[in-house]
């Protein structure tokens, strides 16, 4: 969970974490995904309660 961490951005080498289920961005500061995002063909839940992401 990064649930209201402070970091601002999301590497593109998070779609090489092929296990990864669970990403909670919740009130964080991340403002954009990267597009490597969609190749987490094992994430079940991408929570983004409350963050700021505008794409």
């Amino acid at each position: 969970s990064l649930k209201g961490c402070g970091i601002h951005y999301i590497p593109n080498s998070i779609g090489d974490l092929a296990l990864l289920k669970y990403l909670d961005l919740s009130y964080s500061r991340v403002r954009r995904l990267p597009s490597s995002i969609g190749k987490l063909c094992n994430l079940e839940m991408l929570s983004l309660n409350n963050s700021n992401i505008i794409e």
